[in-house]
């Protein structure tokens, strides 16, 4: 899967807002930068997520301003900004 192959279904598996079928796109050491802070490893940031699912529950958002850091064929970083 292309780097912008993945950004669309991660896109689509965030507007489940359902933490079991992002998991599998997360890396264990994954490091999320949200509003409510910081969050680093895959434990913490599922908690970040599933709270901001229940404050965001229905709302509609969008992923906009990507800067991918780097590409490659296996694997990809990426920083984007979410509304």
């Amino acid at each position: 899967m292309t780097p912008e192959k993945f950004l669309t279904h991660y896109k689509s598996v965030l507007a489940c807002q359902d933490w079991n079928k992002v998991s599998s796109l997360i890396h264990e050491d994954v490091c999320v930068v949200f509003s409510i802070g910081t969050h680093k490893g895959k434990a913490e940031v599922r908690k970040a997520f599933e709270k901001n699912f229940s404050l965001i529950k229905g709302e509609i958002f969008s992923i906009s301003n990507v800067h991918w850091i780097q590409k490659k064929n296996d694997y990809a970083a990426f920083l984007f900004n979410f509304h």
